[in-house]
Protein backbone atom coordinates (compact mmCIF):
# COMPACT_ATOMS: atom_id res chain seq x y z
CA UNK A 1 0.00 0.00 0.00
CA UNK A 2 1.00 3.96 -0.44
CA UNK A 3 3.03 2.73 -3.57
CA UNK A 4 2.31 3.12 -7.64
CA UNK A 5 3.86 -0.23 -9.67
CA UNK A 6 3.73 -0.76 -12.90
CA UNK A 7 4.56 -4.33 -14.38
CA UNK A 8 5.39 -6.16 -17.76
CA UNK A 9 5.40 -9.65 -18.73
CA UNK A 10 8.38 -10.54 -20.93
CA UNK A 11 8.10 -14.73 -21.56
CA UNK A 12 8.34 -16.82 -18.23
CA UNK A 13 9.72 -12.94 -16.37
CA UNK A 14 7.41 -10.35 -14.97
CA UNK A 15 9.74 -6.61 -14.35
CA UNK A 16 8.25 -4.45 -11.87
CA UNK A 17 8.70 -0.76 -10.80
CA UNK A 18 7.58 0.42 -7.47
CA UNK A 19 7.83 4.31 -6.72
CA UNK A 20 5.78 6.03 -3.80
CA UNK A 21 2.33 7.52 -4.89
CA UNK A 22 3.33 10.79 -5.94
CA UNK A 23 4.99 9.60 -8.59
CA UNK A 24 3.72 10.08 -12.35
CA UNK A 25 2.95 6.78 -13.74
CA UNK A 26 3.79 7.30 -16.96
CA UNK A 27 7.49 8.16 -16.25
CA UNK A 28 7.40 4.57 -14.10
CA UNK A 29 5.87 2.69 -17.69
CA UNK A 30 8.98 4.66 -19.69
CA UNK A 31 11.24 3.09 -16.80
CA UNK A 32 10.08 -0.14 -17.70
CA UNK A 33 10.36 0.06 -21.22
CA UNK A 34 13.69 1.37 -21.28
CA UNK A 35 14.69 -1.73 -19.20
CA UNK A 36 13.31 -4.09 -21.35
CA UNK A 37 14.02 -2.69 -24.54
CA UNK A 38 17.91 -2.15 -22.94
CA UNK A 39 18.03 -6.02 -22.06
CA UNK A 40 16.30 -7.29 -25.44
CA UNK A 41 19.09 -5.34 -27.13
CA UNK A 42 21.85 -6.30 -25.16
CA UNK A 43 21.28 -10.02 -24.72
CA UNK A 44 19.78 -9.81 -28.28
CA UNK A 45 16.92 -12.17 -27.25
CA UNK A 46 13.87 -11.75 -25.21
CA UNK A 47 14.46 -11.71 -22.11
CA UNK A 48 13.11 -14.62 -19.84
CA UNK A 49 14.80 -16.79 -17.03
CA UNK A 50 17.51 -18.49 -18.21
CA UNK A 51 18.89 -15.66 -20.49
CA UNK A 52 18.69 -13.37 -17.46
CA UNK A 53 20.34 -16.15 -14.96
CA UNK A 54 22.86 -16.48 -17.51
CA UNK A 55 23.64 -12.73 -17.86
CA UNK A 56 23.17 -11.40 -14.44
CA UNK A 57 25.96 -9.39 -14.50
CA UNK A 58 24.07 -7.29 -17.62
CA UNK A 59 21.13 -7.04 -16.06
CA UNK A 60 22.82 -5.62 -13.12
CA UNK A 61 24.34 -3.26 -15.15
CA UNK A 62 21.52 -2.40 -16.55
CA UNK A 63 19.20 -1.39 -13.37
CA UNK A 64 22.23 -0.09 -12.02
CA UNK A 65 22.54 2.67 -15.23
CA UNK A 66 19.06 3.32 -14.90
CA UNK A 67 18.23 3.75 -11.61
CA UNK A 68 20.68 4.47 -8.55
CA UNK A 69 19.49 5.46 -5.47
CA UNK A 70 16.06 5.74 -6.56
CA UNK A 71 16.93 8.55 -8.84
CA UNK A 72 16.26 7.84 -12.64
CA UNK A 73 19.37 8.38 -14.54
CA UNK A 74 19.00 7.47 -18.26
CA UNK A 75 15.89 6.18 -20.48
CA UNK A 76 16.92 5.64 -23.72
CA UNK A 77 17.41 2.22 -23.96
CA UNK A 78 20.30 2.62 -26.47
CA UNK A 79 22.75 4.59 -23.78
CA UNK A 80 21.85 1.82 -21.43
CA UNK A 81 23.10 -0.82 -23.61
CA UNK A 82 26.70 1.16 -24.79
CA UNK A 83 27.35 2.35 -20.87
CA UNK A 84 26.92 -1.84 -19.90
CA UNK A 85 29.36 -2.59 -22.33
CA UNK A 86 27.96 -4.69 -25.19
CA UNK A 87 28.72 -1.48 -27.59
CA UNK A 88 31.24 1.28 -28.08
CA UNK A 89 30.82 4.84 -27.27
CA UNK A 90 30.41 5.72 -31.24
CA UNK A 91 27.50 3.13 -31.43
CA UNK A 92 29.60 0.38 -32.88
CA UNK A 93 30.56 -2.98 -31.71
CA UNK A 94 33.72 -3.39 -29.74
CA UNK A 95 34.65 -6.72 -31.52
CA UNK A 96 33.45 -10.31 -31.12
CA UNK A 97 31.72 -9.85 -27.36
CA UNK A 98 32.78 -7.08 -25.27
CA UNK A 99 32.71 -8.93 -21.66
CA UNK A 100 32.37 -8.10 -18.00
CA UNK A 101 35.97 -8.77 -15.92
CA UNK A 102 35.55 -11.05 -12.76
CA UNK A 103 36.89 -8.38 -10.77
CA UNK A 104 34.13 -5.32 -12.56
CA UNK A 105 31.73 -7.63 -11.64
CA UNK A 106 32.79 -8.36 -8.45
CA UNK A 107 33.01 -4.30 -7.33
CA UNK A 108 29.15 -3.79 -8.63
CA UNK A 109 27.64 -6.39 -6.72
CA UNK A 110 29.65 -5.19 -3.45
CA UNK A 111 28.15 -1.66 -4.58
CA UNK A 112 24.92 -3.38 -5.06
CA UNK A 113 24.99 -5.32 -1.84
CA UNK A 114 26.18 -1.57 -0.09
CA UNK A 115 22.93 0.12 -1.45
CA UNK A 116 20.47 -2.68 -0.58
CA UNK A 117 22.17 -2.90 2.74
CA UNK A 118 21.76 0.91 3.03
CA UNK A 119 18.00 1.20 1.81
CA UNK A 120 17.30 -2.08 4.43
CA UNK A 121 18.66 -0.03 7.36
CA UNK A 122 16.34 2.38 6.69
Amino acid sequence: DNMVSVYRNSSDVWFYVVGTPTENELVLVNVLAALHEALSTALRTTPDKSSLLDNFDTLLLAIDELIDGGMILEMDSNAIVNRVGMKGSDGGTTGSESTFTEQSFNTMLASAREQIARSLMK
